[in-house]
């Protein structure tokens, strides 16, 4: 079984009976949880299950969470070839910013009148959700307030507090948890990948094949000599948000490891302090500055 499915399937599998028992489908679902542990997976396999012929609520005796993987639909979800289930992601615009912009979804809501072609649902997964423009989300927002029939959207985004609370109303919302240490481990047979992927397995599967290393062993270079490091920290983690939060991360497990933990307080709230910052639209490069002067 593929380690998303082993892992979140009791989380997905009392949602998946709901909507067989009752034979209701949310019109939007929305996947929350931390990045690398399979949301954009999980919402992908939702869509192939919905349209799966063994598993269709309408002709099926027997609930099942799993796909057939046999059927019609189940192979042509394995070559991405289903006609009815759309994809909408970041636009890479000339800032390099991705966004999810208001004439994707005008280009596709242009059906809405229409119902599925050959699927049981027409399924639309934004992936992430939060990268909508206030427009697309707007747009969003407006088709959720009289869903068409047979049309299921799934979101995905790291934190319910990233999208809209209107918007946020009109959803069925799941949070998916992160792996377990124990889960990593048994999956790369690595203690150190395990511990230091908190609890993403994409990110363990990235740091057995050795990348993204270089972020741990930074943070601990900068431990041990803050002004000599600081630069190349900066360079390390102003980049992107995960390598910010690997960064912290590592710095939090390795003063824990260190005596006289009660003279590291000011620097253990430092570390929380900028963590919660980093899930707010702020401007990371300033964050990063900030926090490595301080923590000097």
């Amino acid at each position: 079984m593929n380690p998303y499915l082993q892992h979140h399937l009791p989380r997905i599998q009392p949602l998946l009976k709901q909507w067989y028992e009752t034979k209701k489908v949310a019109p939007a679902l929305l996947l929350t949880g931390l990045d690398g542990i399979g949301k954009s997976w999980i919402a992908n396999y939702l869509a192939q299950w919905l349209n799966c012929e063994v598993a269709d609520q309408s002709k099926s005796k027997v609930f099942s969470p799993l796909v057939c993987q046999k059927c019609v639909m189940c192979k042509k979800a394995e070559k991405n070839a289903l006609v009815d289930l759309y994809r909408l992601q970041p636009e890479v615009s000339e800032e390099k910013t991705g966004k999810i912009k208001i004439d994707q979804l005008q280009s596709l809501l242009k059906d809405l009148g229409h119902g599925p072609m050959e699927a049981a649902y027409k399924t639309v997964i934004l992936d992430p959700s939060d990268a909508m423009t206030p427009q697309a989300a707007n747009a969003l927002l407006k088709t959720l307030e009289e869903p068409p029939a047979d049309w299921v959207f799934i979101l995905t985004a790291r934190h319910e507090s990233n999208l809209l609370p209107t918007l946020l109303s009109r959803c069925q919302r799941l949070r998916l948890l992160p792996f377990s240490e124990a889960e990593l481990l048994t999956i790369t047979q690595d203690t150190t990948v395990a511990r230091l992927a908190q609890g993403s397995l994409q990110k363990a599967l990235q740091l057995k094949e050795g990348q993204g290393m270089e972020v741990y062993q930074k943070a601990q270079r900068f431990l041990q000599n803050p002004q000599k490091e600081w630069e190349s920290s900066f360079e390390c983690i102003s980049k992107n948000m995960e390598d910010f939060n690997a960064f912290l991360s590592e710095l939090e497990r390795a003063l824990h490891s260190q005596e006289a933990v009660d003279k590291r307080f000011m620097q253990f709230q430092l570390i929380q302090d900028t963590r919660f910052q980093l899930e707010t639209p702020c401007n990371k490069k300033l964050l990063a500055q900030y926090f490595l002067g301080a923590f000097l």
